[in-house]
């Protein structure tokens, strides 16, 4: 929880009473997921206990474009550590099943009402499919139309930012207050270019990222170059970061291990 969300949301409700409102999302609560950094009180640790502690450089251009529009973070909500690696919040409706990606947690804090908008990541279906486990709306842009600077990253190919809402609007609301070419924008799309070999790596029965691997053919699979990406990635990103000596994922496997029962 943002220990200065109440103050924010007080001088939110003065401006507005003051005649200064700045846009469609002043005095409107949001919440991040862990891997979006913010310059305040919130550490921005990825669910990673090793990551506690370390200072980011700044907003993430995201969340410095929705204070813009006026909007209040109420905090930051849980994910599976450093997206994916382990350990996942709980379903909105069934305590037992998957609640669908290392988003959930931003989708569950909006299926629960405790928001009306929330920014999560998607590397493969981690906004999709939160969304859809938690009866909500997420919105996934095309990378060029959103910013991921200031966000941990998994892997610089597919990364993207995307909006959860309970309504259509509410997503979109948060879309429009986030879209703009920054730092970090993403690939350049290049029309009129054909995949020739697709039927080779693509698999038949729907998707399938060790798709490749699992037919003797590892360089060609998707989880390959993710986790090529993951490890020089990570990596470049905590070159930023201060306040800490965790600068690898090799430190934070190192942490973890020294860290077990805490982990």
């Amino acid at each position: 929880m943002n220990p200065d969300a109440m103050a924010i949301a007080r001088k939110s409700d003065l401006d507005r009473s003051a005649g200064l409102v700045r846009g469609l999302l002043h005095g409107i609560p949001f919440i991040l997921k862990d891997k979006i950094a913010s310059e305040d009180q919130l550490a921005t640790t990825a669910g990673s206990l090793a990551l506690q502690g370390s200072v980011v450089s700044g907003d993430a251009f995201v969340v410095a474009q929705l204070r813009k529009a006026g909007a209040v973070l109420m905090g930051r909500i849980t994910l599976s550590e450093l997206a994916d690696a382990r350990r996942q919040a709980r379903s909105s409706y069934n305590l037992t099943v998957n609640p669908g990606g290392s988003s959930s947690g931003s989708a569950i804090a909006v299926a629960n009402n405790l928001v009306p908008s929330a920014l999560g990541t998607e590397t493969d279906e981690s906004v999709i499919n939160p969304a859809e486990r938690n009866t909500i709306v997420g919105i996934i842009p095309t990378m060029v139309l959103v910013s991921r600077g200031g966000v941990i990253p998994e892997s610089i190919h597919q990364d993207t930012v995307g909006t959860f809402g309970r309504s259509v609007q509410d997503a979109v609301y948060a879309l429009d207050a986030i879209y703009a070419v920054g730092k970090d924008a993403g690939a350049i799309i290049i029309n009129g270019t054909e995949m020739p070999s697709y039927q080779d790596i693509v698999s038949p029965s729907g998707w399938n990222w060790h798709y490749s691997t699992g037919r003797g053919y590892p360089n060609e699979s998707e989880y390959t170059y993710i986790k090529v990406d993951f490890y020089n990635n990570f990596k470049s990103y905590m070159s930023g970061l201060s306040n800490t000596t965790i600068k690898s994922l090799a430190d934070i496997v190192h942490f973890n291990n020294e860290h077990a029962l805490a982990e």
